[in-house]
């Protein structure tokens, strides 16, 4: 389980149209090993959780806020 401020990587490629991402929010195609961090934490029942992950470009603009799973992300460390 990852915790809020966590830093992750994606296991994995997102499209920008990916249904995963926030409406309204900007996006841009992520590639599998992008940094986010973990800004939510929802905890569905025991060893059930979903997270929501910002990644954000060097000039701190956000390029995307995902709801991912344990499945989508790993740790960075």
């Amino acid at each position: 389980m990852f915790r809020e401020h966590d830093v992750v990587r994606l296991k994995h490629g997102v499209s920008a149209e990916d249904p995963q991402r926030w409406p309204d929010v900007p996006s841009t195609a992520l590639q599998a090993g992008t940094r986010g961090t973990v800004v939510i934490v929802y905890e569905n029942g025991p060893g059930d959780h979903a997270y929501e992950v910002e990644f954000v470009a060097a000039d701190g603009s956000t390029v995307g806020l995902l709801t991912l799973t344990d499945s989508d992300i790993e740790s960075v460390g």
